[in-house]
């Protein structure tokens, strides 16, 4: 989801802006045990009680808070509350895999942006399957995933893939929102609410359709008004109108980052940072793993995004300059909590170097602070690399595209023996069922990238 993708959500969000401050727990917890609303950090192994261990760091204050060891029966929809409110017991050790005592973490890692944004990219709910079973087919140790957005949507792979990775992390930064006085009166919704009725109540894409069907009864709305469609969008087109007309909603997917990391092996630390961002809440996770002699520290993001149809009103001058303070943020974040040793990076980073002749670059500019930070890129230096963002993908709608956004970067890692580069993943077409009718269409409208 990025550019044409995001436009309502673009031009409704204007004035809202999301600081970066001190986050929610951690829950460590099992595969499943995600409810539909988790205030923590979820970690854990699959078909095991779940633990809580609630870390949370700021930009501006970062530190900790480790939750006592309480022990309760807590099935599948149990919550924990805040930093520090424990739910379930400790996991077990895994019987199997390569969780083994004194094993080192092997150079085994994927990203990839799921592009399960509902109302945004096409098809969400219909490719959500496929990608359930192809993220459950990756043989890697370690998996960054980006826009998993909704709830129901980290439970269907945590419990889907949990065969293969026993393990996530999941930080909830949600907000409660939905209250307060009602953000669009009935009567100055309405024009919309017939024009969208008429022309969008069956598009798969809704976005796209108010913007070129009702573009000027939505822009005659009032900011807060706006703002709320916003932050309701990704529900169905009647709950979108009943919030806004029955109460308020500050941020677009209630606060939600849409990370997942995922992992075959139990994770030792867990915690995440919360980044200075606009319209949407932008994060790093941040993880090590037990019995790693390696102490490989493991970092999963999804930074902003040049929305070309909006004028940003963040706290910077620009999205390039947001994006910019995001990875000077993270990049300090990551040599304090890696001192030295060896770290990963992963993510939807939004920025890219131009590759000629056929790689134009995305922000190169913010791309080279990696560079500059000592994180290096084992994919956009090997010979031709190719674009994740593309335009042949059957999802996206922007012919300027063609740039190598999502990346696996590192530090830290000795020399010898050699490292592997990076290839492309997950770009061949699926099948999904439409309706009544069987679609050809991409995975997600990014692809993805292993470094093994």
């Amino acid at each position: 989801m990025r550019k044409v993708g995001m436009r309502i959500v673009a031009i409704a969000a204007m004035g809202l802006a999301a600081g970066c401050g001190c986050c929610s727990g951690n829950v460590d917890g099992k595969a499943g045990d995600v409810a539909t609303e988790v205030k923590a950090d979820t970690v854990g192994k699959s078909d095991a009680p779940r633990t809580v261990d609630a870390k949370s760091d700021s930009a501006s204050d970062a530190r900790s808070d480790t939750a006592a060891d309480a022990k309760l029966d807590a099935g599948p929809d149990s919550v924990g509350d805040s930093v520090g409110d424990t739910r379930g017991v400790d996991a077990q050790p895994s019987d199997s895999g390569p969780d083994v005592p004194g094993t080192p973490l092997p150079v085994s890692f994927s990203t990839f942006n799921t592009g399960l944004a509902v109302n945004f990219v096409p098809f969400a709910q219909e490719r959500l399957a496929a990608v359930v079973d192809a993220v459950g087919k990756l043989d890697v140790e370690v998996v960054c995933l980006q826009e998993v957005w909704e709830p129901q949507h980290v439970t269907a792979l945590t419990d889907g893939v949990k065969a293969t990775f026993p393990y996530f992390l999941y930080a909830d930064t949600s907000e409660e929102g939905g209250g307060g006085a009602p953000a669009c009166a009935a009567d100055e919704l309405k024009p919309l609410q017939d024009c969208v009725v008429k022309n969008c109540a069956q598009a798969e894409d809704l976005t796209g359709c108010v913007m070129q069907n009702c573009l000027t009864e939505f822009s005659l709305l009032k900011p807060g008004c706006t703002q709320c469609l916003a932050a309701n969008l990704s529900k169905p087109l009647e709950e979108i109108f009943a919030a806004c007309t029955t109460g308020s909603a500050s941020m677009s997917y209630e606060g939600r980052n849409g990370l997942l990391l995922l992992a075959r092996r139990e994770l030792d630390v867990s915690e995440h940072l919360v980044l200075e961002s606009f319209l949407l809440r932008r994060v790093v996770l941040h993880a090590t793993f037990k019995n790693d002699p390696s102490k490989t520290h493991v970092f999963c993001t999804h930074l902003s995004a040049a929305l070309s149809e909006m004028e940003y009103s963040g706290k910077y001058a620009s999205w390039e300059a947001e994006q910019a303070a995001q990875i000077d943020q993270m990049a300090k974040w990551i040599k304090d909590k890696a001192s030295g040793a060896p770290a990963v990076l992963m993510g939807d980073m939004n920025c890219g170097p131009a590759i000629p002749p056929g790689i134009p670059g995305e922000f190169p500019a913010n791309f080279a602070k990696f560079e500059a930070a000592g994180l290096a890129s084992p994919y956009v230096t090997k010979p031709d690399p190719e674009c994740t963002w593309c335009a042949a993908n059957t999802l996206i709608e922007d012919d300027d595209a063609d740039q190598i956004i999502d990346h696996v970067l590192y530090s830290g890692f000795p020399p010898q023996p050699p490292l592997p580069s990076a290839v492309r993943i997950l770009d061949e077409p699926v099948e999904v069922t439409v309706g009544e009718a069987v679609q050809e269409t991409n995975l997600s409208d990014h692809f993805g990238v292993q470094w093994k």
